[in-house]
């Protein structure tokens, strides 16, 4: 963690650039935003309640791998 001026900053955990550190979502708004519309693209591409392969996943939909990876480390498939 880096400070600014007083202000604490970290790093976004996919571009690596600087940003508050009290965004709590470990990535800046511009790839939380991306990283939104990838996760909808991938997402759409499943069936409700459907297993999945990450590299089939990835494969199918054009997302990166590390995006699905990080996805479903965070739970965002449900389970």
């Amino acid at each position: 963690m880096s400070t600014l001026q007083g202000r604490k900053l970290n790093q976004c955990g996919l571009c690596e650039c600087l940003m508050a550190a009290i965004n709590t979502r470990g990535v800046c708004k511009d790839c939380w935003d991306k990283d939104d519309e990838l996760y909808d693209k991938a997402r759409s591409s499943m069936k409700f309640g459907e297993k999945f392969i990450p590299a089939v996943l990835a494969q199918k939909t054009g997302v990166d791998i590390a995006h699905i990876q990080r996805w479903a480390s965070l739970g965002r498939f449900g389970n």
